[in-house]
């Protein structure tokens, strides 16, 4: 198949590997040769086609010629030969949102990451008057490792529809179709947020609320009217507000992708914090509050040694009354005072005392005070008032007057 299509083609493609399929249709990861960029090729055998698929086929190509979203995979060119029909598009290589689902739990977080993506598109889309008809996990493909990077692909059931029209054609997903489409009622563009909502609470909880096996219908419209919704304790209650607002039973009570978007859930979780930031916050304000209390404490224990009060502290959370006043410290009369002697400079040889404290006498004024120093000639005269001593030494000797040679006017 493939090399006829390259045949026909005109050696347009070199073809690397084949990337998936269809019921009617192989999806090729190819290089253009002229633009020397990585693309996929959506190849269909038109003799194949039933006339309501080869519309389906043109429809495709129609729409994504029209769309131009970050979020909405791009379409590079549509070829058409004698045999087969060729959609030129923007090479997907990531997992779809189907297969991370089934490789992991997402949190909560993720999920409305991924969900302010589908619904970006989805607004865009139906601003563009297009309903897509088949959202669903396996049509949305990653471009990177971002889960912002999401991409709605898959245009085959997509239409275009006009403000106000109503639809009857019943296309799609059995699982992800809403209501009004599985009852064959006339639907608008409402339908694709019961999709989203489909995919919201599947992201939530790793299961379809009304799964059933194959194409059964009957069973599905069962159990669609004994529908239950059972989400986990860890769910919030604001995501479940909007998954709520997003399968209303009535299309006209149901959410817009506008008002999707401006929902607390999908503003708070994208604006959040991470939660590393906020421990370190947090493991901030517990040191403060300790150091706080550390000086308080200090604080109030000077004021109790000099009066003869006992502090009273008050130790409470944010949210709770104090509960029990600490007394720490015991009354100043309690106390028991501390005589610390006076340490007296010693009498040596070196140690010459005069009745006089005025260094006048020497020829140099030492002013009253602790610890000053005045130099004359080849001595240092230093007054220290702890020992109630006048000290004279050599300047030349590196020693403290206390340990040098000294005269001591006492």
């Amino acid at each position: 198949m493939k090399d006829k299509f390259i045949q026909e083609l005109g050696n347009q493609f070199a073809i690397l590997s084949q990337l998936g399929r269809g019921a009617f249709s192989k999806v090729y990861e190819c290089i253009n040769i002229s633009t020397k960029k990585l693309v996929a090729v959506k190849i269909m055998r038109k003799y194949k086609l039933t006339t309501k698929q080869l519309y389906f086929a043109e429809q495709e190509s129609h729409i994504l010629q029209k769309l131009n979203h970050p979020n909405i995979v791009k379409l590079y060119g549509v070829y058409s030969t004698g045999s087969f029909l060729a959609i030129e598009m923007e090479c997907l290589k990531e997992k779809s949102l189907a297969e991370l689902i089934r490789k992991r739990s997402l949190t909560e977080e993720e999920s409305s990451i991924i969900m302010q993506t589908i619904f970006k598109a989805v607004y865009y889309m139906h601003k563009s008057h297009i309903i897509h008809r088949d959202l669903k996990p396996e049509n949305l493909i990653f471009a990177n490792k971002d889960l912002g990077s999401l991409k709605i692909a898959d245009f085959g059931l997509s239409t275009e529809f006009e403000l106000g029209e109503q639809l009857d054609t019943q296309v799609g997903t059995i699982i992800y179709m809403a209501p009004e489409q599985i009852n064959c009622k006339k639907y608008s563009e409402t339908a694709d947020i019961w999709s989203c909502g489909m995919i919201m609470y599947y992201l939530l909880t790793n299961t379809h609320p009304i799964y059933v096996s194959g194409d059964n219908l009957d069973k599905f419209k069962d159990k669609m009217n004994n529908i239950r919704w059972n989400f986990t304790n860890n769910v919030s209650d604001m995501a479940k507000d909007l998954f709520f607002r997003c399968v209303k039973s009535n299309p006209i009570e149901r959410y817009s992708a506008a008002l999707a978007l401006n929902h607390p859930w999908i503003n708070y979780c994208n604006n959040r914090i991470p939660m590393t930031h906020l421990e370190e916050i947090r493991l901030h304000q517990d040191k403060l509050k300790i150091k706080m209390l550390c000086i308080a404490t200090i604080f109030l224990t000077n004021i109790a040694l000099k009066s003869n009060t006992t502090p009273k502290i008050c130790i409470s959370t944010f949210n709770e009354p104090p509960s029990e006043k600490i007394s720490l410290i015991k009354p100043r009369n309690n106390l028991t005072s501390l005589h610390i002697p006076r340490r007296k400079p010693k009498n040596n040889a070196n140690t010459l005392k005069i009745s006089s404290d005025n260094t006048s006498l020497l020829g140099c004024d030492l002013p009253k005070g602790n610890n000053i120093t005045r130099s004359m000639g080849n001595l240092r005269f230093t007054r220290n008032n702890f020992n109630k001593g006048i000290y004279l030494c050599p300047i030349n000797k590196k020693k403290s007057p206390r340990s040098a040679d000294r005269l001591s006017f006492v």
